[in-house]
């Protein structure tokens, strides 16, 4: 399969789907609004909008490959970039030539494995989660709660903090177990996920920690998100205590 922007946007939708089927109340809200002077029915019942949220802006790059060897290698691969203007959607960005460039290192490395004889599976597989990964960022910047909110412009200037990187890099990769679990490739992709995490630092572990939690659901986890976006200074053990 030939990987584009709207190939994309149909993977993640089918996430966006599941989140919506699995009732948790994220990417989407029924608000009741009142229409005066409209009808009376609309009077009466009022109408309920439902919203159901996807990514604007998704684009596949082809700058020069510069990831080799470093430990923050999901945030190498991709990226999740601030937009111009005060409170607007980041951008997902996937850098093509780090991806085939690790595609092929993980397909050679692994070729002798049953499930891992293709070239182009393989690159297309490090799409994925790396479409995931810049996808969790979205979801907990930009992705509004149940009561329709999303995390303001402060989302932008955490990434300096290492605590802030647990907790940011921490969701970014929670919700990538997420679409990985419910993926049809999930055996697959569940490898090169543990492949991609050698050698990472801690931050890009953290997913880990959050779901060995004793209170850990995943409804309990989008909850959490919810609160912690009104919690300043925004910490990792801020957003486990509302488990």
């Amino acid at each position: 399969m030939k990987v584009t922007t709207e190939t994309l946007k149909d993977e993640l939708n089918d996430v966006i789907q599941k989140i919506k089927n699995d009732g948790f109340e994220f990417g989407k809200y029924d608000k009741e609004k009142e229409y005066k002077g409209i009808g009376e029915m609309d009077n009466l019942f009022g109408n309920h909008e439902y919203f159901n949220e996807s990514p604007k802006s998704i684009e596949i790059s082809n700058e020069d490959c510069v990831f080799m060897h470093h430990d923050d290698i999901f945030d190498r691969l991709g990226c999740y970039k601030k937009q111009e203007g005060v409170n607007k959607e980041g951008k997902i960005i996937l850098y093509k030539k780090c991806i085939e460039s690790f595609g092929t290192r993980f397909f050679e490395g692994n070729r002798h494995l049953a499930p891992f004889t293709s070239l182009t599976d393989c690159i297309n597989m490090v799409y994925k989660i790396v479409l995931y990964h810049e996808f969790g960022h979205w979801i907990t910047h930009w992705m509004s709660d149940s009561k329709g909110n999303r995390w303001n412009d402060t989302f932008w200037n955490l990434k300096p903090n290492p605590n802030a990187n647990d907790l940011i890099e921490g969701l970014a990769q929670l919700f990538t177990y997420y679409a990985i679990l419910n993926d049809r490739d999930v055996k697959k992709l569940k490898f090169l996920f543990e492949f991609m995490l050698l050698g990472q630092s801690a931050p890009y572990h953290k997913h880990i920690e959050i779901i060995k939690h004793p209170k850990f659901s995943w409804d309990n986890s989008f909850k959490a998100l919810e609160k912690v976006r009104l919690t300043p200074p925004y910490e990792f053990q801020t957003y486990l205590n509302f488990f």
